[in-house]
């Protein structure tokens, strides 16, 4: 038996443990299952599990299996499952399974298989926020994206999800997620021309001292007729030049001066 097991001769080595050594074969039928989940024989590895899982004793009644060794079987069946295309059973072995790892392992092979709903939720369930948000974020789901964006720490996948919510014409959203991407640029953008929010815009500009930001405010300003508000920025952006023609132009020197100071 033990050289059987040593050779991988598994066929020849459970006959052996049905006989020779009962209690056995629950480990013999997993480390079998296993190899066969590794080569890609799915439906074999699935009956091997399955056969480990309902192994009990010469009287019929006591399981053999391990709480350790049921773990691992409920895992392979559940992985197994899917691969052989049963999504709806695969996904509630999952779920009963509770298991973090399992989840993870699960989530890749549906999205390997394009089933990208699914996969995301069950990277969700497996706590990784930043894999089920770009899956969420890619499809436009925007509820779900949004439940979990707080546990996102990538920055770009808060711009990618900003990018998207602008798109969509969810302007206040984007200029959450803009901001949480350190984007502030393009929040100042959006608190000018999409939200009407210009005093915010220039509140922004004011703190980061943003040169691209000053500019945005600034042309938005001379769009305005806010001269006074055009020279401060233009200044902050270091156009010099362009401020000072535009104060002689409209009689507005002494607020140039104050803004240059020193």
């Amino acid at each position: 038996l033990e050289m059987q097991r040593d050779l991988l001769h598994w066929d020849q080595a459970l006959k052996l443990a049905h006989t020779l050594a009962p209690a056995q074969v629950p480990e013999l039928s997993v480390e079998y299952a296993q190899q066969l989940e590794f080569k890609g024989e799915h439906e074999n590895a699935l009956k091997m599990f399955e056969s480990a899982l309902n192994s009990v004793d010469a009287d019929g009644r006591t399981p053999l299996c391990t709480d350790a060794q049921q773990a691992t079987c409920m895992s392979g069946i559940a992985r197994c499952t899917l691969r052989l295309g049963d999504l709806r059973r695969g996904i509630k072995y999952v779920r009963e399974a509770n298991d973090t790892q399992l989840c993870r392992e699960c989530a890749a092979i549906l999205e390997g298989m394009n089933q990208h709903s699914e996969a995301a939720s069950l990277y969700e369930a497996g706590g990784l926020f930043e894999k089920a948000a770009a899956i969420y974020i890619r499809k436009l789901n925007f509820a779900q994206a949004a439940e979990i964006m707080h546990k996102v720490k990538l920055p770009k996948l808060h711009a990618q999800y900003a990018k998207a919510c602008e798109t969509a014409s969810k302007f206040a959203e984007a200029a959450k997620a803009y901001e949480n991407a350190r984007d502030m640029d393009s929040v100042v953008k959006l608190y000018l021309n999409q939200l009407g929010q210009p005093d915010k815009a220039f509140e922004i500009v004011r703190t980061t001292g943003s040169s691209n930001g000053a500019q945005l405010v600034a042309r938005f300003c001379q769009e305005q007729g806010d001269f006074r508000g055009a020279i401060e920025f233009l200044l902050m952006a270091k156009r010099s030049e362009e401020a000072f023609n535009l104060a002689k132009l409209h009689g507005q020197m002494e607020m140039y001066t104050r803004v240059l100071g020193d």
